[in-house]
């Protein structure tokens, strides 16, 4: 499982390691967009190998249910500790 992936390591880790069932959880906060998701999500969500959960790592009961269907869990959360009206005015690195 992918915690908050839906950025760029989202696109390594499904790029690198194609025989892995991936589970991604992402809030899409204003870092995380479903545009960063792997350009041939549709064909890799259709086939079983990549699954999006729109959701929170907050959310104790979804965060359990899906750590039981899964062998690891990768956690990228992370918030910036700007302001995001402040980063609206810069690009997200």
């Amino acid at each position: 499982m992918l915690d908050s992936s839906a950025a760029i390591s989202c696109n390594h880790i499904f790029n690198n390691y194609p025989d892995y069932r991936i589970l991604v959880l992402d809030l899409l906060t204003y870092a995380g967009s479903v545009d960063n998701l792997p350009t041939d999500f549709q064909a890799a969500n259709a086939s079983g190998s990549i699954e999006f959960w729109y959701g929170d790592v907050r959310n104790a009961s979804l965060v359990e249910n899906l750590m039981r269907r899964t062998d690891i869990i990768v956690h990228f959360a992370a918030e910036d500790p700007r302001n995001p009206v402040d980063l609206r005015q810069l690009p997200f690195l």
